[in-house]
């Protein structure tokens, strides 16, 4: 991934909302909001709730959630 590029989409992205799209129609859901943990991992446990205090993008342009600091795959969780 060009550098680049990465720094150009962080600077036009918003990473303090999300865009959900529902059964009737888009939502926008903003930062923080809570999640649930699909997995039980090192740090997060199946079934918690959990706060995301902001969206990012690593370097592969995967989406992922800010919790407790540390950036997860998004997939990881489900919205609440």
């Amino acid at each position: 991934m060009n550098n680049d590029l990465l720094l150009a989409l962080r600077r036009q992205c918003d990473f303090n909302s999300l865009l959900v799209s529902t059964p009737s129609g888009l939502r926008r859901k903003h930062c923080p909001f809570n999640v649930t943990s699909k997995y039980n991992l090192k740090l997060l446990k199946k079934g918690a709730i959990y706060e995301v205090q902001f969206i990012a993008i690593n370097k592969k342009l995967e989406l992922q959630y800010v919790v407790n600091k540390r950036p997860y795959p998004y997939y990881l969780f489900s919205l609440n």
